[in-house]
């Protein structure tokens, strides 16, 4: 895969993730035509009293998670990536859907199969539904 400028957007955003989550580690990645792959690895702080509160309302995003971190992502890209289209004199756009896919994943055998999986999946874009 060769990012267009928006793909780029989403590769430098991606690699700046960890400047705002010390607690992640950044694994495999994939920027497709209209998706992303990618394998964030979440480690534990020395203090989790602090960094993870205990108490938290229903529903609200706890600091440090995985939810934060994409919501972040995707606000940055959507806000870079709108503000290269004002540029060029296009209207905004909505980039992503409202949710995204995880999955948690337990054992080495299993991290490698997804790795697997994202490296080739730009060999798989040719039979993508999806693929224009």
């Amino acid at each position: 895969m060769i990012c267009n400028r928006y793909g780029k957007i989403v590769w430098q955003e991606w690699k700046h993730l960890t400047n705002s989550f010390s607690n992640v580690t950044l694994d495999e990645f994939i920027v497709m035509p209209n998706h992303f792959h990618a394998i964030l690895i979440f480690h534990s702080h020395e203090d989790m009293t602090t960094a993870f509160p205990h108490e938290r309302k229903f529903g609200s995003s706890q600091a440090g998670s995985l939810s934060v971190a994409m919501g972040q992502l995707k606000s940055r890209i959507t806000k870079h990536i709108n503000a290269d289209r004002n540029a060029h004199g296009l209207s905004p756009v909505n980039v992503w859907q409202k949710r995204f896919y995880d999955r948690v994943i337990r054992d080495e055998k299993k991290l490698n199969a997804i790795r697997r999986y994202i490296i080739e999946n730009p060999i798989h874009w040719e039979k993508d539904s999806e693929h224009p």
